[in-house]
């Protein structure tokens, strides 16, 4: 809903984060690409989206029922964040957001996902790469 009334706005980032990181949701360029847009659009809602993107990142114990993977949240996650950090305003409040870097820097060594060794290997790339910009001050060029 572009310009449209505030409360058709309202938590646009969030919903969208949510809706990306559901079990049958694909993380694409359109999917990416609005979030992109919505953190630009909406800033007073990137805390709370960087706050549930890094605890997607977090060690998750799923219940046997659940239709998440945790692999597969992982890569989302990451595939995320890798974009957002190209909006210095995110880069920002991802440094001081609780627990993000312990997350990147353990899944800078991530194997055994089950999702393949390509898989393991964009994950570690993702972690490694959000990790370096956000937290050694190098910008993305």
């Amino acid at each position: 809903h572009r310009g449209g009334m505030a409360t058709h706005t309202e938590h646009l980032l969030i919903r969208l984060v949510v809706s990306a990181l559901h079990p049958h949701a694909q993380v694409d360029f359109p999917a990416v690409a609005a979030i992109c847009e919505g953190a630009a659009s909406h800033p007073a809602e990137v805390p709370e989206a960087l706050t549930m993107l890094v605890a997607v990142l977090a060690q998750q114990e799923l219940h046997p029922t659940d239709a998440r993977n945790t692999t597969q949240d992982y890569l989302k996650a990451l595939t995320i964040l890798n974009e957002l950090v190209s909006n210095s305003a995110v880069v920002t409040q991802l440094r001081s957001t609780p627990r993000a870097r312990e997350a990147l820097l353990r899944l800078q060594a991530f194997k055994g996902g089950g999702l393949g060794s390509q898989t393991d290997e964009n994950i570690r790339m993702f972690a490694n790469e959000v990790c370096r910009i956000v937290f050694s001050g190098s910008r993305p060029s």
